[in-house]
């Protein structure tokens, strides 16, 4: 993340609480998984996987009027 400058949140923990939270909240069960979370804690989108030209994330923001 520090090499291509990314400032998004990013959650790389495998303490027992953030696997409960993973397996539990948001029932991440792939690496990676991407979400859409709002202001409101809402997820607005979520995907499983890698994509080289981000599309999942385009289609996400675009959805919601956010491109």
């Amino acid at each position: 993340m520090k090499k291509l400058d990314l400032t998004f949140p990013c959650i790389l923990d495998s303490s027992p609480d953030a696997a409960q939270t993973a397996n539990g909240k948001y029932a991440c069960n792939a690496v990676p998984t991407t979400y859409l979370i709002d202001r409101e804690g809402k997820i607005r989108s979520a995907w499983v996987g890698f994509s080289e030209d981000d599309e999942n994330a385009k289609a996400a923001l675009k959805k919601l009027g956010l491109e």
